[in-house]
């Protein structure tokens, strides 16, 4: 039986959160990621049904926040009226709130257009100091000799692979945006004040996919696409394969 799957949105107010997440230290001035704030913002909110993976788009005049969740809107509108007060409430605009359930069920050989913002990173070892730090994936790829035209490329072949795992196969994408960006963390032992990463590549994704396995599929959708899918990254957003015009 295919995982139940919702999607979830909501339109924040940037600013109000910004706000709130220097107050609690979840943002640092000068930083614009705001993926440890939001994570931090839906889980004061929704606490276990906050929506993972999620992604924050800017669209003409306001934010949007997508993300899935694996309980149906009931359970989240109930959850939200109970803890959907205060600060992070406002800072989010709970208000905004609106939850569908995605299809019920995916069919082996379903084609479908995508849009993803993704880290392409992998866990590499640090040698004799022990230990995995990340590095960027087209790096890595060329460190070990793997063939592909550009770095664009390696990226799209780090995104095939991954999509792999979740169920589907890669049939065509195309980069729309390729940065650099910092991001915060919390240090795993015990710190309590967020940290910045190094820079990291930073990728919007469009293109089209077929669903090999609807299971899985089901269950990618959920788990979300590489790294940090926590962090407003991995959000695998779906329209009919018409969508974008003609493959």
């Amino acid at each position: 039986m295919q995982q139940m799957t919702s999607l979830v949105r909501l339109h924040p107010d940037v600013a109000e959160l910004a706000y709130w997440a220097l107050r609690k230290g979840y943002l640092e001035a000068g930083c614009t990621d705001m993926g440890y704030a939001l994570h931090a913002a839906t889980r004061v909110v929704f606490g276990e049904y906050a929506p993972r993976p999620f992604v924050l788009r800017q669209l003409d005049n306001r934010s949007e926040l997508l993300g899935y969740s694996a309980h149906g809107a009931e359970a989240i509108c109930r959850v939200v009226e109970q803890c959907g007060k205060g600060s992070a409430a406002r800072a989010l605009n709970v208000s905004s709130l609106t939850v569908k359930p995605m299809p019920a069920g995916w069919t082996h050989g379903q084609k479908l257009c995508f849009e993803v913002r993704v880290r392409p990173v992998v866990r590499s070892r640090l040698g004799r100091l022990g230990g995995t730090r990340e590095m960027d994936a087209a790096a890595w790829a060329l460190r070990r000799g793997e063939v592909a035209v550009n770095r664009n490329q390696r990226y799209l072949q780090w995104l095939g692979k991954r999509l792999c795992h979740g169920g589907a196969r890669l049939l065509h994408g195309s980069v729309q945006r390729n940065t650099k960006t910092v991001v915060l963390r919390r240090p795993r032992k015990g710190g309590k004040k967020v940290i910045s990463l190094s820079n990291g590549p930073d990728l919007l994704v469009k293109g089209y996919l077929e669903v090999v396995d609807p299971e899985g599929f089901a269950e990618g959708l959920l788990r979300g696409v590489g790294r940090h899918t926590g962090f407003g990254f991995g959000c695998l957003l779906l329209a009919p394969a018409d969508a974008l015009g003609p493959n």
